[in-house]
């Protein structure tokens, strides 16, 4: 979008620059170390707009001001402006030493051509060349006051209207050369300077200049007062209500994360009540099974309890049974077996013997009878004899001697009746006992 104003401002050989060119379109900000030329730069805008030199602030004396900015007569700055009636050149060219480093203002028609002023070459072309080319852009020379009235569009303007700084009265041009002259310098402004600025600009605002807050201004006092101690009641919580506004904007946010979190966690929630259902459907089939086991274990520790307390009344049987074996045992204890299977043979061939006398007895004489009862009877004292005497015979002193396979050896190679005969002082001693 196009705005009536400078567009364009263009150094030649003027202050710290042999060329600058510089685009006012937009919003500028100048970034650089000190003394390299931005606040010069800033300051060129006075010649455009200020009419006489008397009035325009630099950091040094006009004399200086003049010499820097126009060392000689190849010295210019250009303004390209957009006015109503189309582009516009403003230039400011300096005279030279010999003419006190004065310079003079021009204008001319159509947009900013570089070479009008520089050759192919890129050095600046003598005075008379430059206007020569400039004359067919309706070139024409500016003093002070055709330059103001070329700006504000009231006075001889010689034909050039820029529109500028329109204003309807003449005299308003005056407070806007001291408002921009304080506007380029405002951080050099003192407090007062500061406040007769402002009411320089608003001047032709106000009825009056001076105000008596006590005579007509009490109630509004008296309110503003109020106000006052209020923002200062503010001030003194403005730290509690930063922090409730910052966790206002931390809670603002944690709502806008609810309905997110809300589908989240249903959707958890539904994966997590699957998981428990499935875990729960598994678990009591667990328990089923559990169940059937534990029945099944309950069957068996009853079987296992029958089977146990059958078991107890067969131990107890046993028991008894062993108890009496071992009262057998202690009795029988020095009872020779192969001995007494020998004497019981003995004994089953004399009741042979005895069922064959008989059998002769039967015809035999009493006295043959009667004799064989006498030896039968001899026979039977002996054999009370050799009862009693059983615990202390051959055999229950030499067996204990003896191998298994010795002792039944023994009996065989040995006459029974000689195992069977006593021993001690009554009867046989045995000699040559191993120790």
């Amino acid at each position: 979008m196009n705005i009536v104003g400078p567009s364009r401002m263009i150094l030649l050989r003027a202050g710290k620059y042999d060329y600058g060119e510089v685009e006012l379109v937009n919003p500028l900000h100048l970034v650089g170390p000190n003394n390299i030329g931005k606040t010069s730069l800033i300051a060129v805008l006075q010649f455009l707009y200020i009419d006489d030199q008397r009035n325009m602030h630099f950091s040094r004396e006009m004399a200086e001001t003049r010499k820097y900015y126009f060392p000689d007569q190849n010295s210019y700055l250009l303004f390209e402006c957009l006015t109503p009636g189309g582009y516009h050149v403003v230039g400011v060219q300096g005279l030279g030493p010999i003419r006190g480093y004065e310079f003079q203002r021009f204008a001319y028609q159509g947009q900013y051509d570089p070479g009008d002023f520089l050759n192919h070459e890129r050095r600046i072309r003598p005075r008379d060349e430059v206007q020569h080319r400039l004359a067919a852009k309706d070139f024409h020379l500016l003093e002070p006051r055709q330059l103001r009235a070329a700006l504000t569009g009231i006075g001889d303007n010689r034909g050039v209207n820029l529109g500028l700084v329109p204003i309807r009265q003449r005299d308003h041009y005056e407070r806007f050369r001291a408002v921009f002259g304080n506007l380029l310098r405002l951080a050099h402004l003192r407090q007062d300077e500061l406040k007769q600025f402002l009411l320089e600009i608003h001047r032709g605002d106000f009825q009056q200049r001076t105000i008596d807050l006590e005579t007509g201004y009490s109630s509004q006092y008296r309110k503003v007062c109020g106000e006052a101690e209020g923002l200062r009641d503010l001030r003194a919580i403005a730290e509690d209500v930063r922090r409730v506004l910052t966790l206002a904007g931390e809670r603002d946010g944690l709502r806008r994360l609810l309905p997110g979190l809300w589908q989240a966690m249903r959707a958890s929630y539904g994966r997590t009540e699957s998981e428990i259902l499935v875990k729960k459907s598994k678990i009591e089939e667990s328990l089923v099974r559990l169940g059937e086991e534990d029945d099944r274990l309950v069957g068996q520790e009853t079987q296992g309890k029958e089977e146990r307390d059958t078991l107890l009344v067969g131990l107890g049987k046993m028991s008894v049974e062993l108890e009496r074996h071992e009262q057998e045992n202690a009795m029988f204890r020095e009872f020779l077996v192969d001995f007494e299977k020998s004497r019981m043979n003995e004994l089953e061939l004399k009741i042979d013997r005895l069922g064959a006398s008989l059998g002769q007895a039967v015809g035999a004489t009493a006295e043959q009878v009667q004799a064989r009862v006498v030896r039968m009877e001899r026979e039977l004292v002996g054999m009370h004899r050799r009862l009693e005497q059983f615990s202390r015979n051959i055999a229950a002193k030499v067996l204990p001697m003896l191998a298994d396979a010795d002792a039944e050896k023994i009996f065989q190679l040995v006459n029974p009746e000689l195992l069977g005969l006593a021993t001690g002082d009554e009867g046989c001693t045995i000699k040559d006992e191993p120790q």
